[in-house]
C-alpha cells in the first residue's frame, strides 16, 4: 500500500471507509490530487482514516483487506467507525 507521502502526490484516490456524518466523506468518493484538505478536522480526530484513501487501482485489494479481520485495513476501518460513534 502507498505511504501517506505517496498519497499526497497521488493522482486519484478513492475512499474505502465508512461514510462520515454530515456528508463530509462518502464511501467510494474519488479525490484528485491526493488527500482532501477540507476534512483536516476528521484527520485530527482519527488519523487512521488517511489509510482508507487508496489509489483506484488498489480498490479491490483494499476491499478484501477490510473484510479480513486482523489486517491493517480492517483495523483502520474499525477505528474510523469507532471515531464516528464517539462524536
Amino acid at each position: 500500500m502507498a505511504t501517506n507521502t505517496k498519497k499526497n502526490q497521488a493522482g486519484r484516490l478513492i475512499y474505502v471507509g465508512p461514510p462520515h456524518k454530515g456528508g463530509k466523506l462518502l464511501k467510494y468518493q474519488v479525490f484528485i490530487g491526493g488527500l482532501p484538505t477540507h476534512i483536516d478536522d476528521v484527520f485530527e480526530k482519527c488519523p487512521q482514516i488517511k489509510n482508507l484513501f487508496v489509489p483506484i487501482a488498489e480498490l479491490a485489494a483494499a476491499e478484501k483487506d477490510i473484510a479480513k479481520a486482523g489486517t491493517p485495513m480492517h483495523k483502520y476501518y474499525r477505528a474510523a467507525v469507532l471515531a464516528q460513534k464517539e462524536e
